[in-house]
């Protein structure tokens, strides 16, 4: 069985991932974890503010978790700047592969700031990356 990670974020993107996994592996192939890295509480003005952003995250990850029903998925939502945390918790944690999808900026050199160091810094595990469109 491959253990994977599958960062997302807010965007339709995650759609096209979720479709690539269920592409890739059948649900009895794969332990999927979905992982969504949110600002801390200093970005936001109000601390109710704060609270309704996380409540709406937490809803955002169950729906994709719906996406792959049949799949045993689990979610984790972090704190902080995303390609620290997602890296930090690759590596901290056993995965065969990590799948996400980068925006259509370009070519690798092109890639969105988290993707880009992502990409540089993983740990040792295989890397998909799917192009955004």
């Amino acid at each position: 069985m491959k253990i994977i990670l599958v960062p997302v974020d807010v965007s339709d993107r995650n759609l096209k991932t979720i479709e690539r996994v269920k592409a890739e592996f059948a649900p009895g192939e794969a332990q999927i974890t979905l992982l969504t890295v949110v600002e801390g509480a200093m970005h936001f003005k109000y601390n109710d503010e704060y609270e309704r952003h996380q409540q709406k995250r937490q809803r955002e990850m169950e729906n994709l978790s719906e996406q792959l029903a049949g799949y045993n998925v689990s979610t984790v939502i972090l704190q902080g700047n995303p390609s620290s945390q997602i890296l930090e918790y690759a590596e901290h944690n056993k995965f065969d592969i990590l799948i996400m999808t980068r925006s259509k900026r370009g070519a690798l050199g092109k890639l969105g700031s988290v993707a880009a160091r992502i990409v540089s810094e993983a740990p040792n595990m295989d890397l998909m990356i799917l192009r955004e469109g």
